[in-house]
C-alpha cells in the first residue's frame, strides 16, 4: 500500500482499491478461469494487484510480475510433540539406523572370520581347532562381548587372529565412546522431535495438514483440495 501511495505523490493519479469477493489471489480452477484477483484481473475489473503475490509459472502465463519488492519465507506449524514421551527412543539416537545396522552385520561377520582363521590356521592342532574360538558360538559371544567391554573366556593365540581381533577391540573402544558421548548429550540437553523433516516428507506422508486457500500453495504442493482458513 505504500508503493502505491508513493507513486501517486509523482505521478498524480487516484485509484480505488477493491477486495477480492472470495478473498483470494487467484487459482486456476478446473474449467481454466481463475479466481481471486487474478480472475478480476484477467476480466479487466482492475487495473494492477499490489499485494504479496508470488510467482508461479501458471501466474506468468497471465500476469506481469514487477521486480520484487519484499520476500518471505514460509513455515510450517505443527503441534509440538511432548519430550518425556519419546525418551524410550532415546538411546536409539547416538546413531542413525544406518550405523547400527552396520553393527548388527559386522558382529557375526568379524565373528565368522575369526571362526574361520582358528579353523584354517596352521599355529592350531587339530584339536585346539575345535575347541575355543573353532566354535562359532564362543566367536559370536566374544566379538558381540567386546562391544558391550567385556572380555572373553578364549583369547587367540596365533598372530592372524590377535590382528583381527586387535582392529575389533579398537573399533569397539571408539564406537562405545562415541555411543556414550552422544548419549550423555542426548539425556541432559532437551530435544525437539519433528513429525517430519522436509516438506516432500509431509506431503507423502501420513499427515493432515492445511493453508489458506487461493495461494501459492497449492501449485508448490500440487494439491487441489485445500483448507480455507
Amino acid at each position: 500500500m505504500h508503493v502505491v501511495i508513493h507513486q501517486t505523490l509523482f505521478l498524480l493519479f487516484r485509484y480505488t482499491l477493491l477486495e477480492s469477493p472470495d478473498n483470494q489471489v487467484g487459482v486456476r480452477s478446473d474449467t481454466g478461469e481463475w479466481t481471486g484477483l487474478i480472475g478480476m484481473l484477467e476480466r479487466k475489473e482492475l487495473d494492477l494487484i499490489v499485494g504479496p503475490v508470488s510467482m508461479t509459472h501458471d501466474r506468468d502465463s497471465v500476469l506481469d510480475f514487477s521486480y520484487p519488492f519484499h520476500t518471505d519465507q514460509y513455515g510450517v506449524l505443527y503441534k509440538r510433540i511432548d519430550p518425556a514421551s519419546m525418551k524410550w527412543r532415546l538411546f536409539m539416537e547416538p546413531f542413525k539406523w544406518r550405523v547400527w545396522v552396520c553393527v548388527a552385520i559386522s558382529i557375526p561377520f568379524v565373528a565368522m572370520v575369526i571362526w574361520a582363521m582358528n579353523k584354517t590356521s596352521p599355529y592350531y592342532t587339530v584339536a585346539e581347532r575345535n575347541t575355543g574360538f573353532g566354535n562359532f558360538t564362543e566367536a559370536l559371544l566374544f566379538t558381540y562381548g567386546s562391544l558391550c567391554q567385556q572380555g572373553g573366556v578364549y583369547q587367540p593365540a596365533a598372530l592372524s587372529g590377535r590382528f583381527v581381533v586387535g582392529f575389533w577391540w579398537v573399533f569397539a573402544i571408539a564406537s562405545v565412546a562415541t555411543y556414550t558421548g552422544n548419549l550423555i548429550a542426548f539425556l541432559t540437553v532437551s530435544i525437539d522431535f519433528k513429525p517430519f523433516k522436509s516438506v516432500q516428507e509431509m506431503v507423502v506422508g501420513k499427515h493432515s495438514y492445511g493453508f489458506v486457500g487461493g495461494t501459492d500453495l497449492e501449485d508448490l504442493l500440487e494439491v487441489r483440495i485445500c483448507v480455507r482458513m
